[in-house]
Formats: structure tokens, C-alpha cells, sequence
């Protein structure tokens, strides 16, 4: 599903609700970010992502975030189809998460 499609014909559209990032050590230019995104879990209406960035498997960076599938004209959440479903399931059950513990936050 693109999404133009979504925005364009379903008149939905995904912003985000939550981000959080922690740098953990910083890059160089010309480093290569890999960047891995996890789908932790899936509800109703929203996505709940961590990211791990890791440059030659060394952590850089890790982040999570909340995304909310919403109706573009009224602005109220708005239920996964099925089709869009079976992909979330898919790609969860499919992507496999790098093996890197979440850093404590700091205080």
C-alpha cells in the first residue's frame, strides 16, 4: 500500500504521536547508519516502532515511536483494514530483531 494511495484514495494518513531517541555514541561523515526498524506491537489504530542504528553492529543510536492511523478529514483514529493487518503480521512475524538491549535512560 503506498502511501499516496492511502492519503489520496483512503483519505488516511499515519503521523506520529510519540518519538524518543537516545544517542549512544556519535557518527562520523561518511559513516554508514544502519538503520533497523522492529515492529514491537500493533493495535486498533497504532504502531508502536523501536529503531536501532548500529554502524558496523556498534549501537549508535535507539528510538521508538507511536504512529496512528487517522482519518484525514476529522482527524479520529481509524481501524487497520485486514489487508493492512495481515502485512503488520507479517513483517512482525518476519523481521527479526537485532539481539541489542535498550540502553537505561538516563537521569
Amino acid at each position: 500500500l503506498k502511501c499516496s494511495e492511502m492519503i489520496m484514495v483512503q483519505q488516511v494518513w499515519q503521523p506520529t504521536a510519540f518519538v524518543e531517541c537516545q544517542f549512544i555514541k556519535p557518527c562520523v561523515l561518511g559513516d554508514d547508519l544502519d538503520m533497523a526498524i522492529v515492529l514491537e506491537k500493533f493495535g486498533t489504530s497504532s504502531l508502536d516502532l523501536r529503531y536501532i542504528g548500529t554502524v558496523d553492529g556498534e549501537v549508535r543510536l535507539c528510538a521508538r515511536s507511536v504512529q496512528v492511523l487517522i482519518n484525514f478529514s476529522d482527524g479520529k483514529p481509524v481501524a487497520f483494514s485486514d489487508e493492512i493487518r495481515e502485512k503488520l503480521t507479517a513483517y512482525q512475524r518476519d523481521v527479526i530483531p537485532p539481539d541489542v538491549p535498550l540502553p537505561a535512560r538516563r537521569k
